[in-house]
């Protein structure tokens, strides 16, 4: 503790100001900072004030020892006098015993401490001095982070209040008092510091609701703090407001106007509900329309049925019936007669399944689509138990999708790739697939016809073929099928292709 001056004022001797007019004082003053000197003490003297202040000026002293009984002047206007013109420098009276009661008045107008004469001993007296010098150190502190405090508080864009809770006589929380706000907040709230400090929250606003003093008085309480977002009294204001304990009754706010962020959200929303309203009336009219397809379908299915069927009986009926009476010309016409029927009956079914695709909900599991697609070949491979058809199923990670629409995706690709090896003496398709970027991707690829790239959209238009009839049998609507499933699972599906090398079809699906 000794050594805190010299570390305070750089190792410099301490400077000290004694303003004492009796010779013998001033005597006995600078004989105990002689005595037993462990401090290099520098001491000035003035024997009056006008000295005194003069030599303030120029010695700048760290510590002035001021005499109340001065000829100019006594007592307390003393202290009164001298106090502002040395507010930086901690000042010691010296009073005569007869005068303590003055010397404790004169700590209250800003001296450091008093001494008694003739009863301080050279240890208080540099004791005392040595705690001035710290209690300045300490309040220079206090200061700096004073003024820290009021810059960041006068300069912050954010409204700042600190309440004191005040309570009734029975302890409860009835209001909080305005302590201080920032200009951030005066701005926000078209109010001055003026009318503000000292007032009521319900005194400035009778309206308020009640429920934030309650919560201002419990975190004042029971500490802990508070994010909440609130309006202004339906003034079209929204705030963010942080609340938070300082000290026992006391509790600061810190107040963030989000009304334009506000604005944009009621805004957003009014949009979302109106875009929902929209959706829905789409949604509507498209499950109407569905509605209409369906049955529309089943009108094309009962409709044109009958005749096709009176169409292909009544020509069967007549090459079996009539066959000795007919050329070959004839019997040959009769024929086409009856595979165009067929073919139109064909073309009916695969329209229907079409407009059927995706009209029930789907339940989606985890699926292992390498043992389903072993299961679907074998299946679909007995229409053809000559052929040689190799098929290769490589790993693959297991796909979230609807189980019997993701068995008509293989149902219908590896049919395809089946019919398209039709003229290869050994027919290889390959299934497999990877998780890549949190979707799952997979390929069905065969050593077939393959196609020209630039037609590879028309491949999932419906009654789209790239082949002639003659050459592959089918109607050009599996491939539709697919896709519309592909779609309904939240996937994409691609092909490519090169003429007599074989295609390949990229599909995704969730994992």
């Amino acid at each position: 503790m000794d050594a805190a001056p010299s570390q305070i004022i750089n190792n410099q001797p301490i400077k000290i100001l004694l303003v004492e007019d009796n010779p013998a004082d001033a005597l006995l003053v600078k004989g105990m900072l002689q005595a037993q000197q462990a401090e290099a003490f520098e001491l000035s003297h003035a024997e009056n004030l006008t000295k005194g202040l003069q030599l303030l000026s120029e010695k700048k002293p760290h510590v002035v020892l001021l005499d109340l009984g001065l000829p100019e002047c006594r007592g307390l206007e003393t202290i009164k006098k001298v106090r502002p013109l040395v507010s930086d420098t901690p000042i010691v009276i010296l009073a005569d015993p007869e005068d303590e009661v003055v010397g404790m008045q004169a700590v209250h107008w800003g001296a450091q401490d008093f001494l008694i004469k003739w009863e301080t001993t050279d240890t208080v007296l540099k004791r005392t001095i040595r705690y001035a010098l710290e209690r300045k150190r300490h309040m220079d502190t206090i200061v700096n982070i004073e003024n820290k405090y009021r810059m960041i508080f006068d300069n912050m864009i954010n409204g700042f209040v600190m309440y004191e809770v005040v309570y009734d006589e029975n302890g409860t929380a009835k209001d909080v008092r305005y302590v201080d706000i920032n200009p951030g907040f005066e701005r926000m709230m078209g109010m001055k510091r003026q009318d503000v400090i000292g007032k009521t929250l319900l005194e400035l606003f009778p309206k308020n609701d009640r429920k934030w003093i309650d919560i201002y008085a419990k975190i004042a309480k029971e500490g802990g703090s508070l994010r909440a977002e609130r309006d202004r009294n339906d003034s079209g204001q929204y705030f963010e407001s942080t609340i938070f304990n300082v000290q026992p009754n006391y509790v600061a706010v810190m107040f963030l106007d989000i009304t334009e962020h506000k604005k944009a959200e009621i805004e957003v929303l009014k949009v979302n509900e109106e875009l929902e309203r929209h959706v829905k009336e789409r949604t509507d009219k498209l499950v109407a329309a569905n509605k209409e397809l369906q049955t529309f379908g089943y009108t094309v299915s009962h409709d044109l049925r009958a005749p096709l069927r009176s169409i292909e009986n009544f020509a069967k009926i007549v090459i079996e019936d009539y066959s000795d009476k007919l050329d070959d010309i004839g019997k040959n016409h009769l024929e086409v007669i009856r595979r165009s029927a067929e073919h139109m009956k064909e073309l009916i079914d695969n329209l229907l399944e079409f407009s059927r695709t995706g009209m029930e909900k789907m339940t989606l599991k985890q699926i292992d689509l390498g043992s389903m697609a072993r299961v679907v070949f074998d299946a679909i491979r007995t229409a053809a138990p000559d052929r040689n058809i190799n098929l290769v199923i490589k790993e693959m990670p297991l796909a979230k999708a609807d189980e019997l629409l993701i068995r008509q995706v293989l149902i219908n690709l590896l049919s395809n790739a089946i019919k398209f090896t039709g003229k290869k003496s050994e027919a290889v398709i390959e299934f497999g697939g990877e998780q890549k970027e949190n979707k799952n991707l997979y390929y069905i690829k065969d050593n077939g016809a393959g196609f020209k790239m630039e037609y590879a959209e028309k491949l999932f238009r419906i009654f789209q073929r790239l082949h002639k009839e003659d050459e592959f049998e089918g109607t050009g609507v599996g491939l539709a099928i697919v896709q519309r499933i592909i779609h309904m699972h939240g996937g994409d599906i691609c092909a490519e292709g090169k003429v007599n090398e074989g295609a390949t079809f990229h599909f995704t699906l969730p994992c």
